[in-house]
């Protein structure tokens, strides 16, 4: 029940770049606090859920 209930607030109530709900074209970024504080901020792109990090900045992390 907890899953249908994050579902919609996730796609229908939270704010995401200026408007109500997420979209295809503007994702909930839950780990922007994370990715500003270890620096590797805006090379992290969320997509469905998933966060897809650059080798790059992966290779950072370790």
């Amino acid at each position: 029940m907890a899953c249908a209930a994050a579902t919609v607030v996730r796609n229908y109530l939270v704010r995401v770049g200026g408007q109500t709900g997420q979209t295809r074209t503007a994702q909930l970024n839950t780990l922007s606090d994370l990715t500003g504080a270890l620096g590797i901020d805006g090379r992290c792109i969320m997509q469905n859920g998933y966060a897809l990090i650059s080798q790059g900045s992966a290779a950072t992390l370790i």
